[in-house]
């Protein structure tokens, strides 16, 4: 079995995984994008619950096609992300051919490949990564996607072309002003929700517990869901975390699980009926 099969039959096989079998494109854009390209140079180290930086006998291409997890930077804990994990949000955010997608967090470029092959040559990709050395990867490794720019830059506060899709890969405590301002009509912003917390495992900041949020625009309204609780790398750069007060109280509602409920963003206005989160100039509804 060549690379290319095994490629084939990984892209199967995570989306079986996570009920998007019939999903036909999402399975095509991974079986198209060789995750090993996404890779720096040096020996790799896989991410597991029971060895952090588990450092692998040898760069081998087909030990990537699992739903493993591979160490980007081991000094901050940034990795490639979970094969299965975006698999499942891509398949939820739906189609998206000849949208104009913003990914923010793009580390080296993997997924920002993936959302190039989902949005096709009548669409745009920005991938946008803070970190000046993984920017400069990801600028490389996407240049045979032509669909792609790649900006070096805070996601939290840079300028944003108006998105059908924003998708975050690092959580926050709050949504970035441009998330929500910078969507189309019927657009979409998938973000992780979280509190920033030291994990004895993992080097670097996470949020464990984070919520993965999906906010639809509906004019100047904004309908939310909460799809499922993930574990992130929490955000870096200015306005990454919250004031202490407005921490505890979405500490609080994490803690709840009553995010099952989620129905309504509500941006820069009062809430109209019940909510799960109230913060200073947003909050998120539940169903009444």
């Amino acid at each position: 079995m060549n690379i290319r099969e095994v490629r084939q039959l990984y892209a199967r096989q995570i989306l079986a995984m996570v009920g998007a079998d019939r999903d036909k494109k999402l399975e095509k854009a991974f079986s198209a994008v060789p995750r090993e390209h996404f890779l720096v140079g040096r020996r790799w180290h896989a991410v597991t619950p029971w060895a952090p930086h588990l450092r692998l006998q040898k760069n081998d291409p087909t030990l990537l096609y699992q739903d493993v997890v591979i160490s980007l930077d081991p000094k901050r804990g940034v990795n490639n992300g979970s094969p299965s994990l975006h698999a499942w949000l891509m398949h939820r955010v739906g189609p998206l051919t000849g949208a104009t997608v913003v990914h923010v967090g793009a580390g080296t470029g993997y997924f920002s490949a993936i959302l190039a092959e989902l949005v096709g040559k009548k669409g745009r990709v920005l991938a946008i990564e803070y970190d000046k050395s993984l920017a400069k990867f990801a600028r490389e490794n996407l240049r045979l996607w032509g669909n792609v720019e790649v900006l070096n830059a805070d996601g939290k506060n840079c300028a944003l072309p108006l998105a059908d899709l924003i998708y975050v890969n690092f959580a926050v405590s709050r949504p970035a002003v441009t998330w929500i301002e910078n969507l189309k009509e019927s657009g979409r912003l998938l973000f992780p929700l979280g509190i920033p917390e030291a994990e004895a495992r993992f080097v670097g900041r996470h949020a464990m517990h984070a919520v993965a949020l999906l906010v639809r625009r509906r004019r100047k309204e904004f309908a939310a869901e909460a799809l499922r609780e993930v574990s992130f790398v929490f955000a870096e750069g200015s306005d990454a975390a919250v004031g202490a007060s407005e921490e505890r109280r979405l500490r609080k509602a994490l803690a709840s699980k009553g995010w099952q409920n989620v129905s309504t963003l509500y941006w820069k206005q009062r809430a109209k009926g019940r909510c799960w989160y109230v913060a200073k100039d947003w909050a998120l509804g539940v169903k009444s």
